[in-house]
């Protein structure tokens, strides 16, 4: 009897063994079911674009501001000089061909009016040979200035442009295309200034404009 009850107790703890180890078994396959594999990370991987959008060109008659100049846009490529931006100055003024705004380049083809009107801290201006026109009164009254030099692309110096700059003795105009010189450009300037130009057809053009006190030379 005794052998016997033994015997089924074995049998009772073999089931038990048995269906504890299906258990762990199943468990354990389930998990590997669930866990995801490992990815390669050069393999497969999306990549966002990080493409930079370009600003937008700025539209005619919008105005930017480039170092220490303020221009206006009249153009799809071109802009007029307006003067200093707000809180700038500089004491020699030179005046770029080209100016480059948010990756957009813009070709200076103006003096605007009155864009350095009294302005005392200049000393000497440079203007590119991209500028045709300088407006009225461009540096009315700037009593410091000393020496103008203009490219030769300029076509008009328009009416007191240079007038009352007390102290400008020298001016070299190299524009052969300089077909109008309004009056009292050059009114003012200092006694004895000389103008040089580069053909006899405008220093008669210059002549005829510029005060007795001033001398104007073909170099």
């Amino acid at each position: 009897m005794k052998g016997l009850t033994r015997k089924i107790a074995w049998k009772r703890l073999f089931v038990l063994t048995f269906a504890l180890t299906m258990a762990l078994s199943f468990s354990i396959a389930v998990s590997a079911k669930k866990t995801p594999t490992p990815t390669n990370s050069t393999q497969g991987t999306a990549t966002e674009s990080t493409t930079a959008t370009k600003p937008s060109r700025p539209a005619v008659g919008d105005k930017i501001t480039v170092g220490s100049y303020i221009y206006k846009v009249t153009g799809k490529n071109t802009v007029t000089l307006k003067g200093f931006a707000d809180g700038k100055s500089e004491t020699n003024v030179v005046v770029e061909d080209t100016v480059k705004y948010n990756g957009y380049t813009f070709k200076v083809t103006k003096i605007g009016l009155k864009a350095f009107v009294k302005d005392t801290n200049i000393k000497t201006v440079v203007i590119s040979s991209s500028v045709t026109d300088i407006a009225r009164k461009a540096f009315f009254k700037c009593t410091n200035l000393e020496k103008v030099t203009i490219g030769n692309g300029v076509t008009i110096i328009r009416k007191k442009a240079f007038m009352g700059c007390s102290n400008l003795g020298i001016i070299n105009i190299k524009s052969k295309v300089l077909t109008t010189v309004k009056a009292d450009a050059f009114t003012n300037i200092k006694t004895g200034a000389v103008i040089n130009v580069r053909s006899k057809k405008v220093k008669e053009l210059v002549e005829s404009v510029a005060p007795s006190t001033v001398k104007v030379n073909v170099f």
